[in-house]
């Protein structure tokens, strides 16, 4: 039985196809604690509170912000990429 569930969590974590880029915080709504993260190559990635993890204060971010970001093929409200995991280096 564990073994079937870990195999269905793999399988899931497979398809979700998790992609990484850098990129800088472009947008950011501190009463909503949703932002938007600009990557190099010009994509937009939402990002909400549950992607910051543990280790950042949502507070403390800002415009400008270099991070990194971990994101996946999404829809949330008006984008196409939907952030899994923020970093600041």
């Amino acid at each position: 039985m564990i073994d079937a569930a870990v195999g269905i969590v793999e399988r899931v974590e497979n398809e979700r196809e998790v992609q990484r880029a850098k990129g800088k915080v472009w947008r950011w709504n501190e009463k909503r604690a949703t932002g938007i993260i600009e990557t190099e190559d010009g994509s937009h990635v939402w990002f909400g509170l549950d992607s910051l993890g543990e280790h950042k204060n949502f507070g403390d971010v800002a415009l400008d912000d270099s991070v990194e970001v971990e994101y996946e093929a999404a829809q949330q409200d008006s984008h196409d990429l939907r952030a899994v995991k923020v970093t600041w280096p």
